[in-house]
């Protein structure tokens, strides 16, 4: 279920950007899929719009979590997501903000629907935060790379923030 299915603004904003779709192509019929397409491009505007919105250090929080989201090799958690942070603010030539601040970012960019992220129970252990979604991904780092502070490092590779 979206936005669109549960607030009237939303849902004529989808029947806006529906009907926008086949006229494009010139034609008068809205089919099923131009309903899809409007719903995927209405979420990646919205993605953008929260995005640009965002601090400095949420921006940064969030290409973290990007980053080690794609990583195959480490776990989606929050000591991950930290040690990738404090690497692209080295980088950046950023502030560090503490771990504690930085999970809270992270409730916040889950908050904001920029990414999904359930608590992961180790048992004696402790719990931990793991990423398991990121909305619009390819749209988001595109946004994020676009982004003055970001742009300086957007052309070194992932890998290199990584342990």
């Amino acid at each position: 279920m979206t936005f669109s299915d549960c607030e009237p603004r939303g849902a004529i904003d989808l029947l806006r950007v529906s009907g926008e779709l086949p006229e494009e192509r010139q034609s008068n019929i809205i089919e099923e899929e131009d309903v899809r397409n409007a719903n995927k491009k209405i979420e990646i505007e919205r993605v953008n719009q929260v995005i640009q919105s965002l601090p400095k250090q949420s921006k940064i929080t969030l290409l973290a979590c990007i980053y080690v989201f794609d990583n195959v090799h480490k776990e989606n958690t929050t000591a991950n997501v930290y040690n990738v942070y404090m690497k692209i603010c080295t980088a950046l030539d950023a502030d560090l903000l503490t771990w504690r601040r930085i999970v809270d970012l992270i409730n916040e960019l889950d908050l904001l629907g920029l990414i999904s992220v359930i608590v992961k129970h180790g048992g004696r252990y402790g719990r931990q935060k793991q990423i398991i979604g990121i909305s619009a991904k390819e749209q988001a780092l595109k946004t994020l790379c676009n982004d003055y502070n970001i742009k300086l490092i957007s052309e070194i590779s992932p890998s290199n923030f990584f342990v």
